[in-house]
């Protein structure tokens, strides 16, 4: 939720105007999670439980440039934001209560914070194409999920057999069926 502002005139001659964040204004919720993969059968494809923590660890990549694009521009904000919420803090500017709120805004810079956020979330974590720097560097990595092609589990057919590097080696060969 943006910040609200509010402020006052000059309580006398040559003082200044004051103004301030409002008391549960001026807050950013960022959440970035992941449900991970089950392992084992998910519709087409089967995953191993390597392929599943390799998957969880890629997740966690993202998070991880979610968290540092946070600590970048939004924990900057939320201490500009703190320290000027609540009359008690007032921000001092200008001549009129008008003139101090707008060198609140100013000094908070609330849009530009939000939106410096966002576009290195989004350029950061983008899955393509092109790939965004998590993506492009873990799938460069040698050790990402390959999908090995059809395969069958269990005596069910799968189109797609997801795994780590080096992979299930050659699928096994079809059981023959019974002689006469």
């Amino acid at each position: 939720m943006a910040p609200a502002y509010d402020g006052a005139d000059p309580a006398k001659a040559g003082d200044q105007a004051t103004a301030w964040v409002n008391v549960g204004t001026g807050t950013a919720t960022v959440t970035r999670s992941f449900m991970g993969v089950p392992n084992g059968a998910n519709g087409t494809w089967w995953f191993t439980a390597a392929a599943r923590t390799r998957i969880d660890t890629h997740e966690k990549l993202h998070i991880a440039a979610t968290k540092k694009a946070h600590d970048t521009h939004i924990v900057p904000l939320e201490k500009r934001i703190a320290d000027a919420t609540g009359s008690a803090k007032a921000f001092k500017s200008g001549a009129t209560k008008a003139d101090a709120i707008t060198a609140l805004k100013t000094q908070i810079d609330w849009n530009t914070s939000i939106t410096a956020f966002q576009t290195e979330d989004r350029t950061q974590n983008t899955p393509g194409p092109p790939l965004g720097p998590v993506d492009a560097a873990d799938k460069s990595s040698g050790t990402y999920v390959t999908d090995y092609g059809p395969r069958a589990v269990a005596g069910v057919n799968y189109a797609h057999y997801a795994d780590v590097p080096p992979g299930p080696g050659p699928a096994p060969a079809p059981t023959p069926a019974p002689g006469p």
